[in-house]
């Protein structure tokens, strides 16, 4: 499904980016202190492992480096693929304010009785339902299009049209 249009974002909507930006950057830096933490135990217990099963100085510095060398290689990637596939397009998207728009049809729709929502249910997919008001809901009918957006880099819903 291409992009009928792009935009700048609203103030309210770059804030919504911005807040998902932030929640994202305190779980990050959360994991980078973890993964620190681990990687001085894992290696440290590998090492005295290693002490423990042949009491001998350098096999206990071998099994430490390499210890040491495997967890922080590994660790260090996951975080780096975690920033590129999340954090990063946060940042992109702050920083360039752009959403894009798409047309869309409504499959169906649907009243949610127990806490009173209504919803439409959509033909995208990155999406497969929306919540719309009231009176949208009693507006418009199945088969009928309406023009979602989402933020350009991180594809973030941010309402429709």
């Amino acid at each position: 499904m291409l992009p009928i249009a792009s935009y700048s974002m609203l103030d309210h909507e770059l804030a919504f980016v911005q807040k998902l930006h932030d929640k994202q950057s305190r779980d990050f830096s959360f994991a980078l202190r973890l993964v620190f933490l681990i990687c001085i135990l894992i290696p440290l217990l590998a090492g005295l492992l290693s002490y423990f099963k042949k009491p001998d100085l350098q096999s206990m510095l071998y099994m430490y480096g390499f210890a040491q060398l495997l967890v922080t290689v590994l660790l260090f990637a996951g975080l780096w693929i975690y920033y590129l596939s999340h954090l990063r397009k946060y940042k992109l998207d702050i920083k360039h304010r752009k959403k894009t728009q798409y047309v869309v049809s409504i499959k169906e729709k649907s009243e949610i009785e127990f806490n009173h929502t209504f919803h439409f249910f959509i033909h995208h997919p990155l999406k497969y339902s929306i919540e719309v008001s009231e009176n949208d809901f009693h507006f418009y009918q199945v088969g009928d299009e309406l023009a979602i957006e989402f933020s350009k880099y991180s594809k973030e819903y941010l309402g429709y049209v």
